[in-house]
C-alpha cells in the first residue's frame, strides 16, 4: 500500500516535471524555431529540476534521514545518467530511423520514467550507504561462505594500479580526437555519445583558428598537448612560418608525423614527443593549447607559463563555474575517467588563477574570450583577440 501510495505521487510529480519539460520544450521547438535536439536537451533540464524538488519535498517528503546535499549529488548522478540516455534515444529515434520529433520524444520519456523511479526509490531517496561505501570488501562480507573465497580471488585478479598519464592518453587520444572532432573511430559506448554532443569542443577548434588568424603572419607557433597535429596545417594556411607540435604520447605523435608527410606543407611541421616538463624554452614562439591545462599539475601549469615567457600565448581551458552543463560534465569524466583511473580527471580552473601563474612569468595582462556556445570553456591570452561577425 505504501509502495502504491509512492508510486502515484511519483506519477504526480513526474506529470508536473514533464508538464513543464514539454511546454519548455514546445515553446523552443515551435515558437523559437530552436533544433528539436537542442530543445530537448534544454527542456531536460527544466524538468529534472522540478522533478528533484517534487520527489524530494512530497514523494519521499517523510525520508529526511539523509541530507539535502547528499540527495542532491545523487540525483544528479542519475540526472546524468537520464540526460545521456534520453539524449541518445532521441537521436536514435528522431535522426536514425526519422521519427517526428513529438513522437521520438515521447517513447524517450516513457522509457526514462520507468527507470527513474526505480533509481530514486532504491537510491536516491533511499536511506542506504552510498556508492562510495558500497565496496567489494562489504559485498564479500555479505556473500555466502562458499562464494566468498571465490570473489576474494577474483577481486586479487583484477586489482591493478591505477595507469600513468602517458599509458591513459596512448589508448585513448586517437579515439577521443575521433568523436570530438571528426569521423568516429572509438568504439567505446560513452566516448562515442559524448562526441555527439560534443560541438562546443568542435567549435574551440574553429575559434582558436579564427583568434589566431591575425597574429600568424610569419610566426612560429608551438602548440604542446598538440595530440595528432589536427591544427598544424590549417595554421601555416594563414600564415604561420612554421608548426611545432609537442605532445608526451608517441601514439598521437606517430599519427602527427603520418598527417605531416602526406602534406603539401609537411616541410614546415617539426613533431616530437615531449611532456610540458621536458619541452625546451621556446623564444619568441606563439605558444598554444587546447584543453591542456586542464590536465597539467600546479608545477607542470607553472612550467607551461615558464616555457612562452619571451613570446605570446593562446590557452583554452575549462573555467570554474557553477552551472548545470559542467556538473554533468564532472558526473561524465568520473565515470568515463575517474572511477576506473584513481581519479585521474581534468581540473576546472579560475581565470584569476591563471593570470597570477602567468603573471609570475612576466606575462600579461591576459585577456578572456568567452562564448556561449564554448559552454564553459574559455580562451586567455595576452594577444588583443578580435571577434567579428558571427559564427
Amino acid at each position: 500500500m505504501k509502495a502504491a501510495l509512492r508510486f502515484g505521487r511519483y506519477c504526480s510529480a513526474a506529470l508536473a516535471a514533464a508538464g513543464g519539460d514539454w511546454l519548455v520544450f514546445s515553446v523552443l521547438v515551435s515558437a523559437v524555431g530552436v533544433a528539436p535536439l537542442t530543445s530537448l536537451m534544454t527542456a531536460r533540464v527544466a524538468g529534472g529540476l522540478l522533478s528533484f524538488l517534487c520527489n524530494r519535498y512530497w514523494t519521499w517528503g517523510a525520508n529526511r534521514q539523509i541530507a539535502l546535499t547528499q540527495q542532491g549529488r545523487r540525483f544528479v548522478l542519475l540526472y546524468a545518467f537520464s540526460y545521456t540516455l534520453s539524449v541518445a534515444l532521441f537521436r536514435l529515434l528522431s535522426e536514425v530511423l526519422f521519427f517526428p520529433p513529438y513522437p521520438s520524444k515521447f517513447a524517450t520519456d516513457l522509457s526514462c520514467f520507468v527507470i527513474n523511479f526505480v533509481v530514486m526509490n532504491s537510491y536516491v531517496f533511499h536511506a542506504r550507504a552510498g556508492l562510495r561505501q558500497l565496496s567489494i570488501p562489504s559485498a564479500i562480507a555479505f556473500a555466502a561462505p562458499e562464494q566468498q573465497t571465490k570473489m576474494r580471488d577474483y577481486t586479487d585478479r583484477t586489482a591493478r594500479p591505477a595507469p600513468e598519464p602517458k599509458a591513459f592518453w596512448d589508448s585513448k587520444i586517437l579515439g577521443w580526437e575521433s568523436t570530438r572532432y571528426g569521423r568516429p573511430e572509438s568504439s567505446d559506448l560513452i566516448e562515442g555519445l559524448a562526441g555527439q554532443i560534443s560541438s562546443s569542443v568542435r567549435f574551440r577548434l574553429d575559434a582558436a583558428v579564427r583568434l589566431l588568424a591575425p597574429h600568424l603572419a610569419g610566426r612560429r607557433v608551438v602548440e604542446l598537448g598538440c595530440g595528432s597535429g589536427r591544427l598544424a596545417e590549417r595554421l601555416l594556411l594563414l600564415g604561420a612560418a612554421s608548426y611545432q607540435g609537442y605532445d608526451f604520447s608517441e601514439v598521437a605523435i606517430a599519427r602527427a608525423k603520418q598527417r605531416a608527410a602526406a602534406s603539401p606543407r609537411g616541410e614546415a611541421m617539426r613533431f616530437a614527443v615531449a611532456a610540458v616538463a621536458d619541452a625546451p624554452p621556446q623564444g619568441d614562439a606563439l605558444l598554444i593549447s587546447f584543453g591542456l591545462i586542464e590536465w597539467l599539475t600546479p608545477a607542470e601549469l607553472d612550467r607551461l607559463f615558464a616555457l612562452g615567457r619571451q613570446g605570446s600565448c593562446l590557452h583554452a581551458l575549462s573555467e570554474r563555474r557553477r552551472s548545470a552543463t559542467q556538473f554533468i560534465h564532472r558526473a561524465y569524466v568520473h565515470f568515463a575517467y575517474g572511477r576506473i583511473n584513481g581519479g585521474y580527471v581534468p581540473r576546472y580552473h579560475q581565470v584569476e588563477e591563471i593570470a597570477a601563474i602567468a603573471n609570475r612569468h612576466g606575462i600579461g595582462p591576459l585577456g578572456v574570450f568567452r562564448h556561449r556556445r564554448m559552454r564553459f570553456g574559455i580562451f586567455v591570452s595576452d594577444l588583443p583577440l578580435e571577434w567579428s561577425g558571427r559564427c
